[in-house]
C-alpha cells in the first residue's frame, strides 16, 4: 500500500488551500462562473 510522505502532505494541503480561496472568491462574487471552472 501507498505511504504517504511529507511532499505529499503538503501538496494535497497546498491544492485544498488554492480551492478553498477559488470557492471562496466564486461565492463572494469576485470571480466568473467561467473562471470557476476547471
Amino acid at each position: 500500500m501507498y505511504q504517504y510522505n511529507d511532499y505529499d502532505h503538503q501538496m494535497l494541503a497546498d491544492r485544498v488551500a488554492q480551492f478553498r480561496d477559488q470557492t471562496d472568491r466564486y461565492l463572494n462574487g469576485k470571480i466568473s462562473d467561467a473562471e470557476f471552472l476547471p
